[in-house]
């Protein structure tokens, strides 16, 4: 899966912060609340992506950041 992108608020993308999809999966695993985003075209979502993530093209990204929670971690890939 690569690496993933943690933010701690929509807003914050100058406090992005990088980490592995192992450590992702063991996240979701502990039940921590991370809201996952996938990022990519929606053909590719529709092949394969994570359980219980939300679909956000990046073409569409910036004018969906309202629809993002502020009080969970997100994690984009």
């Amino acid at each position: 899966m690569g690496t993933l992108h943690l933010m701690h608020d929509a807003t914050a993308f100058a406090h992005i912060l990088r980490i592995s999809a192992a450590e992702t999966w063991e996240r979701l695993r502990r039940g921590e609340p991370l809201f996952v985003v996938d990022v990519r075209k929606p053909i590719a979502h529709a092949r394969a992506h994570i359980a219980g993530d939300h679909l956000h093209p990046k073409r569409e990204h910036a004018e969906r950041l309202d629809e993002l929670p502020r009080d969970r971690l997100l994690v984009l890939y």
